[in-house]
């Protein structure tokens, strides 16, 4: 039986639509020259783009990133857009149970001539069984998230598709669409 499970129309509409635009709009994302690991980066930002390896060489798994909130090592850091939209993050944190957000993440993938897809990953090193991950889709497009059990999760807008924090998962870039933007959240459930 599988832990997945996925919701369609996860927020209401009038919800759903102001904070998926301001999601996918506000200049708040920095480039990352990996997706998943920091092994998987290239050296182009810490290099200043010098001494890379080969073009093909490399996969283009990289994306446009914004830490909304993460909390670790005694400390919490929040972004002003969680700020921003607390009634809507509240709105979350009673549709998924959360006891404690860990992180939240608003991630951009950019458009592959074939569907790319990243490598199988947990979000968190340590976790309990009650730590999930969630991942609120804010656009359409033909990329999604593939888990390890072969389920494939495709890219629609206020879709929402929520797993044990064990489970591998990998994201897969779209070719439909320039970007694709989701928000990855990890949290700890009541």
């Amino acid at each position: 039986m599988s832990t997945i499970q996925v919701i369609d129309n996860f927020l209401p509409n009038e919800v759903f639509v102001p904070f998926a635009l301001e999601c996918m709009t506000r200049p708040h994302y920095s480039c990352s020259d990996y997706a998943t690991n920091l092994s998987d980066s290239d050296g182009s930002i810490l290099t200043f783009g010098e001494d890379l390896p080969a073009i093909g060489k490399v996969a283009p798994e990289f994306m446009f990133q914004a830490t909304l909130l993460r909390r670790g090592l005694g400390a919490l850091q929040i972004l002003d857009f969680f700020l921003d939209f607390q009634k809507t993050i509240d709105k979350i944190q009673e549709k998924l149970n959360v006891k404690k957000f860990h992180v939240i993440r608003a991630n951009c993938t950019v458009v592959q001539p074939k569907a790319y897809e990243g490598k199988m990953h947990t979000d968190m090193k340590t976790f309990t069984p009650k730590h999930r991950i969630a991942i609120l889709y804010l656009n359409t497009n033909n990329g999604g998230t593939k888990f390890e059990d072969g389920t494939f999760v495709q890219s629609k807008k206020n879709r929402c598709v929520i797993a044990p924090m064990d489970t591998k998962h990998a994201g897969v870039w779209q070719t439909d669409a320039k970007l694709r933007f989701v928000l990855n959240i990890n949290y700890e459930e009541n």
